[in-house]
């Protein structure tokens, strides 16, 4: 399956805002404008979609327990 270049740029928003969760003591509102998505009711409902855990619960979590590494 062919993936668009806007779910391509999500994809990849994604990714870094949980490598930031994880690596820094950031706000979740800091990372989701980092990242490029800063509408954070909309941030933390596409990141429980790619994940299946809010920005919150992945901090938590042990690295790399929220989700894999494919694009």
């Amino acid at each position: 399956m062919r993936t668009s270049i806007v779910q391509y740029t999500i994809e990849l928003r994604l990714k870094y805002a949980r490598q930031l969760l994880q690596t820094t003591d950031w706000s979740v509102k800091r990372i989701a404008i980092e990242c490029g998505i800063p509408d954070g009711p909309n941030f933390v409902r596409a990141f429980q979609r790619r994940f299946g855990m809010t920005p919150s619960e992945c901090r938590n979590n042990p690295r790399d327990e929220a989700g894999d590494n494919r694009l």
